[in-house]
């Protein structure tokens, strides 16, 4: 799976994370990809969660580098890469800003980091499109490469962007509170994760209970969604992501006051 220079910067997102720091996310040992993509027009796939005036933004980057590259059809051996702890990421909406770990936003290959994109959108900002770019520098067998991600790597396709929406508008609304008693009454977790075509929603309930059930990417577009009807005890739901993108997927169990949430990452 070692594309040009395809990394991994499998993005979990989560509203509410606005400290200066982020937490990897565990991935697969032979996983250099990146999960999403840059937004692709032609499949309507990848791209980054929209942001909202005046209002709080959080995107974590998960960055996994592979150990080697492909150049004209050779492997060459890959150390690390590195981005400049400031100024780095260009594009971005007037209040938002970001932090790496490791802080000194040196991500050495087959290791896992991240980036934490956080701020507060400024009023300042025009509704619309924010095009990004990364400047990295890769180091290699073939000594330091500048490169701009994504658009200078010739295997990815897409751009990335940030949608600013207005104040208010429904991209903005919260999700149901994810600090109440559902987590007391229900623990989830899916097996085998990740996955390439199925897998298993095992659910531990206290209670008898009817909740929704829901899959989005996580750019938000729903991939399912229906009602059941859980019993105290262990209930199974099984979940077919054969006809989906490689990428991360978020589930979340709602009782229509509250909801939890958790993750699992399509590979192929």
């Amino acid at each position: 799976m070692n594309k040009i220079f395809t990394i991994l910067l499998s993005i979990l997102f989560c509203t509410q994370v606005f400290s200066q720091s982020c937490t990897p996310a565990e991935l697969p040992s032979d996983t250099a990809i990146i999960v999403p993509p840059p937004y692709d027009e032609i499949s309507m796939t990848g791209g980054l969660i929209p942001a909202c005036l005046n209002t709080d933004y959080a995107q974590i980057l998960t960055m996994k580098i592979p150990n080697t590259i492909m150049v004209f059809g050779t492997a060459v051996g890959l150390d690390s890469v590195s981005i400049e702890p400031t100024g780095a990421i260009t594009g971005m909406p007037v209040g938002l800003d970001y932090a790496c770990n490791p802080p000194n936003c040196l991500f050495v290959a087959n290791e896992t980091g991240c980036i934490l994109l956080s701020g507060t959108v400024d009023n300042s900002n025009a509704v619309g499109d924010y095009q990004m770019s990364l400047s990295i520098t890769a180091f290699s067998q073939l000594g330091e490469v500048p490169l701009t991600y994504p658009e200078s790597i010739p295997d990815i396709e897409g751009v990335y962007f940030i949608t600013v929406v207005p104040e208010g508008s429904e991209d903005c609304r919260q999700p149901l509170n994810v600090d109440n008693t559902l987590t007391n009454e229900i623990q989830i977790s899916n097996n085998p994760n990740p996955f390439s075509s199925y897998t298993e929603i095992n659910i531990e309930s206290s209670v008898n209970k009817e909740i929704t059930f829901m899959v989005k990417d996580l750019v938000g577009n729903h991939v399912r969604s229906e009602k059941l009807n859980l019993h105290a005890g262990q209930n199974i739901i099984p979940f077919d992501g054969s006809d989906l993108p490689v990428g991360m997927y978020v589930y979340l169990l709602s009782d229509g006051n509250s909801v939890i949430s958790n993750k699992m990452l399509i590979i192929r």
